[in-house]
């Protein structure tokens, strides 16, 4: 990835959490030997159409769920697996509209298991074992 990649790839200027009243996260990914803010280099706004920086897409088994690699994460996790692409931006350019019609081709032809939403995602299951509550 270029530098010229990077700049066209800013979505605003400043840190968006600082925008919206959070504090600075930790998410400086390394492009070239200088820190970026991962939002500015793994996401993009093209003619009103949202891009993301997509590392691979697909079918795990046995565990019957689709993976969505995106590159670049704001964690930094010690024994992370993916590190050489979530720490070190690389991938192809996917709009929503494109990550949604690989979503429901999978929802239609691949899908045999179907996870309750409190274990679905990082957010769900976190907020599931602190609390002792399924969030719906």
């Amino acid at each position: 990835m270029s530098l010229h990649n990077i700049s066209s790839s800013f979505v605003t200027s400043g840190c968006n959490l600082v925008v919206q009243g959070f504090e600075k996260g930790a998410c400086e990914l390394e492009v070239n030997g200088k820190l970026y803010p991962a939002c500015k280099v793994v996401l993009r706004r093209k003619e009103n159409v949202w891009y993301r920086l997509i590392f691979d897409i697909e079918l795990s088994r046995p565990e019957d769920y689709l993976s969505i690699y995106m590159s670049g994460c704001n964690h930094k996790c010690l024994k992370c697996h993916s590190w050489y692409f979530t720490q070190h931006p690389r991938g192809t350019w996917m709009s929503t509209d494109e990550i949604a019609d690989e979503v429901a081709l999978y929802e239609q032809t691949m899908v045999n298991v179907w996870e309750p939403r409190y274990r679905a995602t990082m957010w769900h299951a976190r907020v599931s074992l602190l609390t002792n509550v399924a969030v719906m």
